[in-house]
């Protein structure tokens, strides 16, 4: 059974931007916190390099699956705003998603922590 999750994934691309999911690093192998040597941006908006690739193949349907593409945001970051109190980076608003995502890509932060299961 797929994990499903509540809050639906906007392509920010943090999830990506700060490290290499399983798939990735069989396919790319070296450090897993980094950012994904897949990870493509449109604008704002990011994509996986792997599931482009098989898009409109016989592969598709199994690629999106084996990523949890559809399955919302998944990543357990926890961002603290300008007053000190912790917010889930997934239930934080699209706009701010993407916001806080850019200015971390462009090194302008760097205060967003991975929450270790």
């Amino acid at each position: 059974m797929i994990e499903r999750f509540p809050h639906p994934c906007n392509s920010c691309g943090y999830c990506c931007l700060i490290q290499v999911c399983p798939i990735g690093l069989s396919i790319f192998g070296g450090e897993k916190y980094r950012p994904c040597p897949a990870l493509e941006w449109q604008g704002t908006q990011s994509r996986c390099g792997v599931v482009e690739k098989a898009k409109g193949t016989p592969h598709e349907e199994m690629v999106k699956q084996a990523f949890g593409i559809d399955t919302g945001c998944c990543i357990k970051a926890r961002v603290r705003d300008v007053h000190g109190n912790m917010h889930d980076f997934a239930s934080l608003p699209d706009e701010v998603k993407i916001s806080l995502t850019q200015r971390y890509k462009a090194g302008g932060i760097t205060t967003i922590q991975r929450v270790k299961k």
